[in-house]
């Protein structure tokens, strides 16, 4: 079973991995042509909100309670009854969405006057209400690729991003002439037609595997399938809700402290984010999926162990990229988007937020694997209380160390909280489980183990590093660095690969069987 999850989760890996990619090409022509001033500032802000209802409305809290419904109505009721059951709460929740997405658009109109001057602020309610309808699209394309994940398909619903990601970067390059404002505004047209794309690449996928949604008739009060289905979502929305809501909490507070605080914390998160969105999501996506199986059989050992397994994996990937990216955060900032729009200065204060955020990159995936577990379990409750405990600790925390640490403060106070969290959801999860304590010492010696072999190769490779970037040939033709990374970065995973066999690591061991039936 354990092979099975690294099986999908590497399938859905490799499109997140194509995705990031875009992803990563698209900020960097952002830095190009946007830079890190005021108008990037208002992008940030308006791009999070549609952002933000899509991580818990569409890939989030409503993923995250349909997956297991939809198993257990098929299991009991069949497919049909499954699609029919899909497409009421399709057309329920498009409507919902299509109302709140109107009304903030008006507020926005109205709000625009007020702020007439202040141009972060006032960009940002200009693009809103071309943004806002966006939101509709990329939430229902959400919980297609939530139905999608549980017949098994990880790939083409990993890629749905990646049509975004396209529409940005060729707009970018299409009108890179324009100013500032008139670019951004362009951007956000692409955005919403992207939206409309995805939406039904999503719905053809669909049709091809026979689960179309049926019923399409929005059904409130009197249905039981959208009883059911608030009762298992209200809680994650709510957490999910009051976790987004603390990071625009964090954007906002960043606009308080100046033009830099808001692009550092964006562009900071973009290069995180891309080991997080490749490794979290896929494997957390595909733990989901295996322990919804295993909560409906009532195998509740296995759910356990399955846990356990995806976490021991977050682990193994995610702790050394934590340390590479903390030793050469400068260089990859620099590498990736100094240009005329970006400069020393932005380099510094997003190099600045990224050293906090790189540390809580193992926790950032974890908490995706651990709340998965409750969730397979129709249990929504106890991560709502955990999401909203570590609400209230970000918050308190921010207000201490916005201040002296500036935008770090926010990083630290996020990378605190999310630790927190994880630890919280695993010591819940497991506390009456009788495989516990087997459970936590395995954690604790792989993760022993782990750190030792990525703390020795990351100091190996600073030390190549230095000594490549210091020949006087390869300096000359090392743009900004590019080699010498290079060089180093596979040094980094020569000796910590060589390192977890000879500790002999399970984690590895796992991927070289996976690796040996593709034989």
């Amino acid at each position: 079973m354990s092979i099975q999850i690294i099986k999908k989760g590497t399938s859905g890996g490799f499109a997140v991995f194509i995705s990031r990619l875009f992803g990563l090409l698209r900020d960097i022509l952002f830095a190009r042509f946007i830079g890190a001033g005021a108008i990037m500032s208002a992008w940030v802000i308006a791009f999070r909100i549609p952002n933000t209802f899509r991580r818990f409305f569409g890939e989030g809290a409503s993923s995250q309670a349909l997956i297991p419904m939809i198993e257990h109505i098929t299991r009991k009721d069949g497919a049909e009854e499954a699609k029919k059951s899909f497409g009421i709460i399709f057309a329920t929740l498009g409507l919902v969405l299509a109302v709140i997405s109107i009304l903030s658009g008006f507020i926005c109109i109205f709000l625009l006057p007020y702020f007439y001057g202040i141009t972060r602020i006032y960009t940002a309610l200009l693009l809103l209400p071309i943004l806002m309808p966006y939101t509709v699209f990329i939430c229902l394309t959400g919980i297609c690729c939530g139905i999608l994940n549980l017949k098994g398909k990880f790939f083409l619903p990993a890629l749905a991003s990646v049509i975004l990601n396209i529409f940005i970067i060729a707009t970018l390059v299409l009108f890179g002439n324009s100013t500032a404002e008139e670019l951004i505004i362009k951007v956000c047209w692409a955005v919403l037609i992207s939206g409309i794309v995805q939406l039904a690449v999503m719905l053809f996928l669909l049709k091809k595997i026979n689960f179309l949604p049926a019923h399409l008739i929005p059904e409130f009060i009197n249905n039981e399938t959208v009883k059911d289905f608030v009762n298992l979502a209200v809680p994650g929305f709510i957490g999910a809700a009051a976790v987004q809501i603390n990071i625009l909490v964090d954007s906002f507070i960043a606009l308080y402290l100046g033009n830099y605080a808001a692009p550092a914390l964006y562009y900071s998160e973009r290069i995180v984010y891309l080991p997080l969105g490749i490794f979290a999501v896929s494997l957390g996506n595909a733990s989901l999926v295996t322990m919804s199986k295993l909560a409906a059989e009532k195998k509740y050992r296995e759910l356990a162990l399955t846990l356990s397994y995806g976490l021991r994996q977050i682990i193994f990937l995610t702790v050394p990229i934590c340390l590479f990216f903390v030793i050469f955060r400068t260089e990859l900032i620099s590498l990736l988007y100094k240009g005329n729009q970006f400069g020393l200065k932005d380099i510094t204060e997003t190099a600045w937020a990224m050293l906090f955020y790189c540390f809580g990159i193992p926790a950032f995936a974890g908490v995706k694997v651990a709340v998965s577990g409750f969730y397979a379990q129709k249990d929504m409750k106890t991560p709502l209380n955990i999401a909203l405990f570590c609400v209230v600790i970000n918050f308190v925390l921010n207000l201490f160390l916005m201040f002296p640490l500036r935008q770090g403060g926010i990083a630290l106070s996020t990378t605190i909280s999310s630790y927190i969290n994880c630890s919280v959801l695993f010591y819940l999860f497991i506390k009456n489980n009788k495989t516990r304590h087997q459970i936590t010492k395995k954690i604790a010696v792989s993760a022993v183990k782990i750190l030792t072999s990525a703390a020795i190769a990351v100091f190996a490779c600073q030390f190549v590093f230095n000594s490549v970037s210091g020949i006087k040939f390869i300096n000359a033709i090392d743009w900004r660095n590019i080699i010498s990374l290079f060089i180093a970065g596979t040094v980094f995973c020569i000796i910590y690969f060589i390192l977890n066999l000879f500790f002999k690591s399970d984690e590895q061991n796992e991927w070289f069987k996976i690796f040996t039936l593709h034989q």
